[in-house]
């Protein structure tokens, strides 16, 4: 289920996939509202997570060959 977070829940205005019976919590504990599916193209996918995004690493180095 696709959710915005309300005022004054401090991710107001993040919208967030998340499972309906959790989504269900938030919307009748009055954090958070329904947003329809049909909007869900409009959203960035990396905004749209179901857990904490991962940061983004840079290639590590090869370790140095012992001699």
């Amino acid at each position: 289920m696709l959710i915005k977070f309300v005022k004054p829940d401090p991710r107001a205005g993040d919208v967030v996939r998340l499972d309906s019976h959790r989504a269900q919590q938030f919307i009748d504990e009055g954090r958070a509202e329904q947003v329809p599916e049909s909007s869900a193209a409009a959203i960035d996918p990396a905004a749209t997570a179901t857990a904490p995004a991962a940061k983004a690493t840079a290639p590590r180095k090869p370790a140095a060959a012992k001699k």
